[in-house]
């Protein structure tokens, strides 16, 4: 199967900025069984780099309720 992600050029725009344009080097594609556990490893990657660079702690608090009832938190 061909690498169809290999050197497709990207940008990441983010508060009106633009970042320099970089190329991919590998990936999953979507549909795959594994990209969401992929893409869960890296943000977790990513959030944990950008809290230590930044001194605080970042990231996205995920709750999950079933009526009134908490089933867990910070998953």
């Amino acid at each position: 199967m061909a690498d169809m992600h290999r050197g497709t050029p990207a940008t990441v725009k983010a508060f009106g900025a633009k970042l320099a344009m970089f190329y991919i080097h590998g990936g999953v594609h979507q549909g795959c069984n594994i990209t969401t556990t992929v893409f869960n490893l890296y943000l977790d990657f990513i959030t944990k780099r950008a809290s230590a660079a930044l001194g605080t702690e970042v990231g996205v608090k995920v709750t999950f309720k079933h009526v009134d009832k908490q089933l867990f938190a910070n998953a």
